[in-house]
């Protein structure tokens, strides 16, 4: 990329709160139980999956929240980045936003979010007035600030149709350790990842993250 077209890109920047959970799934649930399109059903290459709650309280379109799926890393006409085969998110402006800047396949659910005791948070998601995925996750002590990119270490690739598009997403997040204490999941409208155990959880504290609007296609 030129530094011209650098130059003359808008960067939309993301602020909030949220979660992040990384896990090693089985080849089978992620060929099978993860909303994948077809032509990534056979390129899976391994690598960690992620679901991230992200609690956006400043964004380009207004405040919304929004539960994200990562499978894994999958290799595609020659390169290996990973890939968002499901999103919710808590507003129309939202599922718009992210289907047309970065072919994101955003959908609408409803959002709740409670504080319990012992430092643990409830968060349940809906749609069609059901609940599809409930977790309740437990704060932990440690906190530590890195950059997002390097944080989440996922090169990140979205479709369009068949053309592989890069987001380039940068970043900062303070981040405390956490604990899933308990979830509820409808395989239905989400991959079943209660059969699965994350291998490590953070509770991510003023992030900030910035996107490109103008994607860069793969070479």
């Amino acid at each position: 990329m030129s530094e011209r077209k650098k130059s003359s890109e808008k960067i939309y920047e993301f602020r909030g709160n949220g979660y992040v959970l990384f896990y090693r799934f089985e080849e089978e649930f992620i060929r099978l139980e993860t909303f994948l399109p077809e032509n990534l059903k056979n390129n899976y290459s391994r690598g960690l999956g992620a679901v991230l709650y992200m609690n956006y309280t400043k964004s380009p379109i207004g405040p919304y929240e929004e539960l994200i799926f990562i499978p894994g890393k999958f290799n595609y006409r020659g390169k290996k980045n990973h890939f968002i085969s499901k999103s919710y998110v808590s507003t129309e402006e939202a599922v718009k936003f992210g289907n047309e800047n970065w072919f994101i396949p955003k959908e609408k659910a409803d959002f709740s979010r409670k504080s319990l005791k012992n430092s643990i948070e409830n968060i349940s998601m809906y749609v069609n007035n059901e609940e599809v995925a409930c977790f309740e996750l437990k704060k932990g002590k440690f906190k530590f600030k890195i950059g997002t990119s390097k944080y989440l270490f996922f090169s990140l690739m979205q479709l369009k149709g068949e053309e592989p598009v890069k987001l380039n997403y940068s970043g900062s997040v303070t981040a405390n350790f956490a604990k899933l204490t308990s979830i509820r999941v409808r395989p239905a409208f989400f991959p079943n990842i209660a059969q699965f155990s994350p291998f490590v959880a953070f509770k991510m504290k003023n992030f900030t993250l910035r996107l490109p609007n103008n994607t860069q296609k793969e070479d």
